[in-house]
């Protein structure tokens, strides 16, 4: 249940999501505190690649999960549940994993844009302006936020 490459566990990933909706029931099944981080990294992910997700599901526990890669996907995924999305949000803006945080700030206005009836367009320049702004404050303030490096294993 590991790829050594990130392409790799990427083309498996993109190819099992091609199945649909079908195999989101099987996938849920397999999610449990048990399993290694990657293991429910990846199930997260293919879940967030779902039409829809099986009845009555939810990921909730992977928000406290001790590897933040988890608690990322858990987020991504949780944002897409409306009755999990604000739970998701209000838990995430209070973690340690910066980029935890900014993920969930990201989710929150794109939350507040949509409920505001704006245009996706108008979100995402909104969503981007912001990310600009928060670096730009990062610069000027010394904040420390973190790089999105290639080569960084942790930001897989």
């Amino acid at each position: 249940e590991t790829a050594e490459s990130r392409a790799a566990r990427r083309k498996l990933l993109d190819l099992l999501g091609r199945f649909g909706g079908e195999i989101a029931p099987m996938i849920a099944a397999r999610l449990s505190p048990d399993r290694p981080w990657y293991v429910l990294r990846n199930l997260l992910t293919l879940l967030t690649q779902m039409p829809a997700l099986p009845r009555g599901f939810s990921p909730t526990y992977c928000l406290s999960h001790a590897d933040a890669r988890v608690r990322r996907e858990a987020l991504k995924l949780m944002h897409r549940m409306p009755t999990l999305r604000d739970e998701a949000i209000t838990t995430a803006v209070a973690d340690e994993d910066e980029r935890m945080v900014q993920a969930a700030l990201s989710a929150a206005l794109c939350v507040t844009g949509h409920l505001l009836g704006l245009p996706a367009w108008v979100i995402w320049t909104l969503a981007v302006l912001a990310g600009f702004a928060l670096r730009g404050a990062a610069i000027q303030w010394g904040l420390a936020i973190p790089a999105y490096a290639r080569g960084d294993p942790k930001a897989s």
